[in-house]
């Protein structure tokens, strides 16, 4: 699946569809010119009944995994605005906080801003918790919890930046959670499905029209299965999840 990983989604759908479509062809008129010189009337419908039972099956399940991967994938994409939305409020506590400490950690806040922009939202070390970033912000935290309030007002303040930048500490969690690849044995199960299915439909004697309607099936399963994969791993590929809220973040609230 790396292979696909690489490309834009306008190449490698419909590679990835055309690769699985061919393969249940070729499985499918093997399976008929194997078997039509045995098939009678009973081995035709028993066929056709199994092939409707796990097309079902499979189409079941795909639909399943496609809505829970759906829910998946838009948790880490609400939790970059999410992120960035708490540090908007922390940009705002340290200025009504106005001392110089205050403007010190304001200042780490943009370099932590802008590490992450550089960085991306993909980790390549083995452990994604030793990141520049995650560097920045150790020091950010360190510099607030020593924050010392001269009045009630600074007080509030200091209670609210430690709230934002614990949820903030639970959204790089997040990000560092999802950033390696997890393997998907829904691809295995559904290669299976499509032999089997691709098996059971040789019942049908085939032609232009029963392999045009066979090539329309898989081809929806297979767009279907396409989306699991990539949604699977949010940080990598053609649908991976951009770090556009802290750009934003950078134009709206001038950090840079």
């Amino acid at each position: 699946m790396e292979f696909f990983y690489k490309w834009p989604i306008t190449t490698s759908l419909p590679a990835f569809i055309l690769v699985a479509v061919i393969c249940s062809i070729i499985v499918y008129l093997t399976s008929h010119k194997l078997i039509h010189n045995s098939l009678s009337k009973t081995h035709e419908r028993t066929g056709r009944v199994l092939f409707r039972t796990t097309a079902s099956l499979l189409a079941l399940m795909l639909s399943f995994t496609f809505a829970n991967q759906r829910v998946s994938y838009f948790k880490i994409k609400d939790s970059l605005e999410s992120e960035a939305a708490h540090l908007v409020d922390i940009y705002l506590d340290l200025q009504f906080y106005n001392t110089p400490e205050a403007e010190e950690i304001l200042e780490k806040e943009k370099h932590y801003i802008r590490s992450i922009l550089k960085e991306g939202l993909d980790f390549e070390k083995d452990n994604p918790f030793f990141t520049s970033s995650e560097s920045i912000f150790i020091s950010f935290y360190k510099n607030t919890l020593e924050l010392e309030p001269a009045t009630a007002q600074q007080v509030q303040l200091k209670q609210n930046l430690l709230a934002d930048l614990d949820a903030v500490s639970d959204y790089m969690q997040m990000r560092g959670y999802r950033s390696k690849p997890e393997p998907l044995n829904l691809i295995f199960i559904a290669s299976f499905g499509y032999l089997v299915s691709a098996i059971l439909f040789a019942v049908y004697k085939p032609d232009k029209i029963t392999i045009g309607f066979l090539s329309l099936y898989n081809a929806f399963v297979t767009m279907v299965l396409y989306f699991i994969i990539m949604m699977n791993n949010p940080l990598m590929g053609p649908l991976k999840i951009q770090n556009e809220p802290f750009k934003i973040l950078l134009d709206i609230a001038n950090l840079n």
